[in-house]
């Protein structure tokens, strides 16, 4: 997934078409909270960037958004719904090193094509 559909997952889910002039913002803040929490320093700013979280583990972009869409329409319990989410996956993973695709957790390996596929579809 790149970060123009995940841009387009995130209206489709919140059924907010009125999102165009803020979503951009909102998975920023998805990006720096993903940063922030696994000591990275990922970078996308054009629809067609792309980065191996955003590919492999793309909920960890896709929850932080989702909470701050919810927040922005004031939606608190939803949002708080969406942080747990975003928790819960966080726990999960730890890399050591993300370009070498290490991760401590080793229910956590780079997802097959098909894999990547079928969670895209989800």
């Amino acid at each position: 997934m790149n970060r123009g559909q995940l841009k387009t997952k995130v209206i489709a889910e919140s059924k907010r078409a009125n999102l165009s002039g803020v979503i951009d913002e909102f998975i920023d803040d998805a990006e720096s909270v993903v940063n922030d929490r696994f000591g990275l320093e990922l970078s996308t700013s054009a629809d067609s960037d792309i980065n191996d979280v955003l590919r492999y583990h793309w909920l960890l972009y896709f929850y932080p958004a989702m909470r701050r869409v919810n927040e922005f329409e004031q939606d608190w319990d939803t949002a708080i719904r969406y942080d747990e989410l975003w928790i819960k996956t966080a726990n999960r993973m730890n890399s050591t090193n993300l370009e070498a695709n290490e991760w401590v957790n080793p229910k956590i390996a780079i997802w097959s094509e098909a894999e990547v596929a079928a969670a895209e579809d989800a």
